[in-house]
């Protein structure tokens, strides 16, 4: 009796998640819905890259969300190293850090853009180049808000995995963004 008493508590309790669902779904209409901004948040996400490899510092504030957070999730021979949490203003600086000849190059494909008003999140694989040699793919999280009618990314979790890359990137990939030689 007790077993069938909680399975219909748990009926109950899913048909009215399913009805809040519903009724907050990204299709729906009034103050919360918003037109598809994909191209947008997109270029957010190029222009982030991009200023990586170019090292431009410059470039970050139009980017990225003052107090954004970054977490990367490592892995290695003896499987997950503990996760790194770090400001991505501390990465900014360290890139004016890094020996002029070297050059991060991190590039994604075949994104999957959630959004709903102004809240976004950015699902990629990617792969990453120092000075045009492979280090390892993974996957990348963005998440980005919009303020003001422009796209800020606020958070950025990634995976780094050094043997995924024939997993994670399948050959004759379209690749963005379009790096400059």
């Amino acid at each position: 009796m007790r077993q069938r008493q909680s399975l219909a508590g748990l009926v109950g309790l899913a048909t009215m998640a399913g009805a809040s669902a519903s009724a907050q779904s990204p299709t729906s209409t009034g103050p919360m819905a918003a037109e598809p901004d994909e191209g947008a948040i997109l270029t957010v996400v190029d222009a982030f890259f991009l200023a990586m490899a170019a090292k431009d510092s410059d470039a970050f504030p139009a980017i990225v969300a003052p107090g954004a957070t970054m977490v990367a999730l490592g892995y290695g021979d003896d499987g997950a190293l503990p996760p790194r949490r770090t400001a991505v203003q501390e990465f900014i600086d360290r890139l004016d850090d890094r020996d002029s000849a070297d050059r991060l190059e991190e590039a994604y494909w075949v994104p999957t853009v959630l959004q709903r008003a102004d809240l976004a999140v950015v699902w990629t694989p990617y792969r990453i180049d120092l000075s045009g040699k492979r280090i390892h793919c993974g996957i990348d999280v963005f998440n980005l808000s919009r303020e003001a009618g422009r796209w800020l990314i606020d958070s950025i979790s990634f995976t780094m995995e050094p043997d995924a890359c024939p997993e994670l990137e399948p050959a004759g990939v379209v690749a963005r963004p379009a790096f400059e030689d």
